[in-house]
């Protein structure tokens, strides 16, 4: 008897080092995934851009913002990386004066770095607490089996760390799929926007003003419909009148800016919400399991 309890604990502490080894794989997955960005053009990853750094890197950004020389490499933060990298771009052909727009995006970038930081934070703590809720249940495994001298089978304990490993894979994809969704088209709203901006400061056409700006490639938003509306509607005044309100775009960017700052409380809603559906649907089920399994061996 006693060998066979040591024979079971074996295969339990074997199972439970695989599971932890495992996590620490899909977390290390999940923050390299994290700093891939998403084309809000296409879809696809950012092509790496030679004027463009390759670390996410948000000290190296706000420095370069700060001493505004703007003849380094531009580090990449974000989608504020390529919006730059246009404007300085603008700057060399046109003379365009790029500073109040940076100033701008700087004050931005800090607000979004501290409010990134409670949502990776909020990430952080679901996924630390679903690690140790499902310790748990293996505790109270690895201790009926050892207290009662029940014995399970390797089919039924490699279920239960499949099931838990599942809860894990669905967390991170969800986490990524909600932050996609809410941020997605967020950044090529501000490309036009800041983009156009700067283009109807030095008088360019209207011609180049959509194709730099992009415009036509907005795509139809249920959210943001409405700014893609009022930038159609000033490009059909500029047509007729040949000039508009320039106190148009700080509105239409302010505006941006107030969405992105829901989209981030969002996001941290969100969270908060599938730590609840991890523990519902995942652990709890699994903490049953275990109770219906050694019941089932007594007899009960």
């Amino acid at each position: 008897m006693t060998l066979i309890v040591v024979k079971v604990n074996s295969n339990i502490g074997i199972v439970m080092i695989v599971y932890l080894l495992f996590f620490l794989f899909l977390t290390w997955c999940f923050l390299e995934l994290i700093e891939l960005k998403i084309n809000p053009y296409d879809g696809l990853l950012f092509v790496k851009q030679k004027l463009i750094a390759k670390r996410n890197n948000y000290k190296d950004f706000t420095d370069y913002l700060i001493r505004s020389n703007f003849q380094k490499e531009i580090p990449k933060y974000k989608f504020f990386g390529d919006i730059i990298f246009e404007l300085v771009r603008l700057r060399k052909k046109h003379g365009v004066n790029i500073k109040p727009a940076c100033r701008e995006i700087r004050v931005a970038v800090q607000k979004d770095k501290r409010e990134s930081a409670k949502i990776n934070s909020e990430f952080h703590s679901l996924v630390f607490q679903y690690l140790m809720i499902g310790s748990f249940t293996w505790y109270f495994l690895f201790h009926i089996q050892t207290s009662l001298q029940i014995h399970f089978n390797n089919f039924q304990v490699m279920l239960l760390a499949c099931w838990q490993i599942l809860g894990l894979v669905f967390g991170l994809v969800a986490f990524l799929f909600l932050k996609h969704k809410l941020f997605a088209e967020v950044g090529q709203f501000f490309y036009t926007s800041y983009i156009f901006r700067s283009l109807i400061y030095v008088s360019r056409p209207v011609t180049e003003i959509l194709q730099s700006s992009k415009l036509d490639q907005l795509k139809t938003s249920k959210q943001l419909g409405f700014i893609r509306d009022r930038f159609f509607l000033l490009v059909d005044e500029l047509k007729t009148k040949g000039n508009i309100p320039l106190e148009e775009f700080s509105n239409i960017i302010n505006e941006l800016w107030d969405f992105y700052d829901e989209q981030q409380l969002a996001l941290k809603k969100w969270t908060g919400a599938l730590k609840l559906i991890l523990v519902l649907f995942f652990v709890f089920p699994g903490f049953l399991y275990v109770i219906y399994l050694s019941m089932s061996r007594m007899g009960i």
